[in-house]
């Protein structure tokens, strides 16, 4: 193959792939490829028993998320170990775990797949929603992001969408839509409690008072939510 035969396959294969990757419909079917072979592959590696610390599953950050909305339920100690039911601790809010409530009521493998599933497309999402030039732009930010994405979503972890709120209330708050950015900050303090640094970017917008108002319903709201299904007491 000659050196100008070698340059135009390239540059069909980059023309091939650079219209892929600034083309939402091809990330969203990946994405969900992508989840349902990391959820299929982690259920197949089943469960196994660790000494003084019981059942371990491959999908354990799941087991612990899902366990918690029954144990919330119940009115059992969300931060006691729960070795019946997974490994380590749990480290979030009584409200994530009352949000997990969908995945939770499912089996394990549907439950396990819409789980990452939400992770991936909130990040994604976030990103493509981003004000950046084009489309091409957008998806090669994804493109950098994706390896990253899987390693969380292979430890079933609430990185994606810790992320995806983080990203997407700046995005929101880009199109001064400053209530609807302030409950993905308010919502990513009650997944992780780092997530409520992000709060800071408002300072660099207006309409400041209105913001710390939205926030402060918000944060009630989230606050009192478990309140559903469990008493006051």
């Amino acid at each position: 193959m000659s050196p100008s035969t070698r340059g135009q396959a390239f540059n069909r294969l980059a023309s091939v792939t650079l219209s892929w990757i600034s083309n939402r419909n091809f990330w969203i079917a990946l994405l969900v490829i992508v989840a349902a072979i990391i959820s299929g592959h982690r259920l197949l590696l089943g469960k196994q028993f660790l000494e003084d610390w019981g059942i371990y599953t491959h999908y354990n950050n799941f087991a612990i998320f899902k366990s918690s909305f029954f144990h919330l339920v119940q009115g059992k100690d969300l931060y006691q170990l729960h070795l019946a039911d997974h490994f380590d601790y749990y480290k979030y809010s009584p409200t994530f775990a009352l949000l997990m409530a969908p995945f939770a009521i499912l089996p394990d493998g549907p439950g396990l797949f819409f789980w990452n599933l939400l992770n991936a497309l909130a990040l994604f999402f976030a990103m493509w929603y981003v004000p950046l030039p084009s489309d091409r732009a957008r998806g090669a930010a994804i493109a950098v992001l994706f390896i990253e994405l899987i390693t969380s979503l292979q430890n079933s972890q609430s990185n994606g969408l810790v992320a995806g709120l983080l990203i997407g209330a700046f995005a929101i708050a880009e199109r001064s839509r400053q209530g609807a950015a302030s409950f993905c900050v308010v919502l990513n303090a009650f997944v992780k409690l780092f997530g409520a640094a992000s709060c800071t970017m408002f300072l660099f917008y207006p309409g400041k008072g209105r913001v710390a108002v939205w926030s402060l319903g918000w944060v009630a709201a989230l606050l009192f939510a478990p309140l559903v299904v469990v008493g006051p007491e």
